[in-house]
């Protein structure tokens, strides 16, 4: 059986359609809506398997993620945005090709804002986490988005330890499921992406140009978590990139001067211990090893 968390402020139009696509498939045992500063009550539907935590306060994806994943106790969790509608099945058929070397399984998901498909990530060679387009990058992703992701509960224990959540709360939104995948890949576990299974996402627009801030400052803060001292050695290439964008996209630039003032602020974060070198999330995400 699989637990779901979804966590919300409750002002996504399909948000009801996204719940009723959840708790439609069979393999779902409950979902755990994490409501944030909404005054909703319910959500129109009448279902055993919804449970509503309430928070008057905005506490972040990270955050309301980790305090559904407490409320789970079933051996698979999906985290599941609140704009996602899910195909019939979409569950049933990534538990079907679960396995010991897999920690976490995603299918093909259709941006409908952006008109791509969200299928996984991997780095390239300016160290940036992007979708998978190629078939050889499908085949063998670096890892997986949190928008509609079924882990293993027993691979997510392993690295949680005693913190007791998955989501790193620095990160809050954006970059805080691609730390996860590195956190998990560093086990020798792989991710693994399902054809058949398909989901929609309609996608929010509720960030606005403040979502280019997370995206870069995240950026930097996870490299410097997962390459340690290594960092430095890829940090004239990051910032070269990071200024090229500045110039590319004027509507960015006071976010991305905002996120590099934040990660100048962080250098403290760099420390011996490396999950990765530069080279290894390069060559991995190409397919070289």
């Amino acid at each position: 059986m699989v637990d779901v968390v979804l966590p919300t402020i409750g002002k996504s139009p399909v948000l009801y359609r996204s719940l009723k696509s959840i708790i439609s498939q069979e393999i779902v045992n409950k979902v755990i809506v994490v409501l944030q500063t909404s005054t909703i009550n319910s959500f129109n539907l009448v279902s055993e398997k919804i449970k509503i935590i309430k928070y008057p306060v905005y506490l972040g994806f990270s955050l309301a993620a980790n305090i559904g994943y407490r409320e789970t106790s079933s051996d698979f969790v999906a985290f599941v945005n609140d704009d996602v509608i899910l195909d019939d099945g979409y569950f049933e058929q990534l538990y079907y090709y679960a396995n010991n070397n897999i920690f976490a399984l995603q299918g093909k998901i259709h941006c409908e804002e952006s008109s791509t498909q969200e299928m996984g990530f991997i780095w390239n060679k300016y160290f940036q986490a992007v979708p998978c387009y190629s078939e050889q990058q499908l085949s063998k992703p670096f890892g997986t988005s949190a928008t509609a992701t079924l882990y293993l509960r027993r691979h997510i224990e392993k690295i949680i330890g005693d913190r007791e959540y998955p989501f790193d709360l620095q990160l809050n939104s954006f970059y805080e499921d691609v730390y996860l995948s590195c956190r998990l890949r560093a086990l020798g576990l792989y991710p693994l992406v399902v054809d058949s299974a398909k989901a929609l996402h309609k996608g929010s627009s509720s960030f606005g140009l403040e979502k280019w801030y997370f995206i870069y400052r995240n950026r930097h803060l996870v490299l410097l978590k997962i390459l340690g001292r290594s960092w430095i050695t890829i940090a004239p290439l990051v910032f070269l990139k990071d200024l090229i964008d500045f110039y590319r996209y004027p509507q960015r630039r006071r976010m991305i001067q905002r996120a590099l003032s934040a990660v100048m602020q962080v250098f403290s974060l760099i420390e011996s211990r490396e999950l990765f070198t530069p080279y290894q999330l390069i060559s991995i995400s190409t397919g070289c090893s």
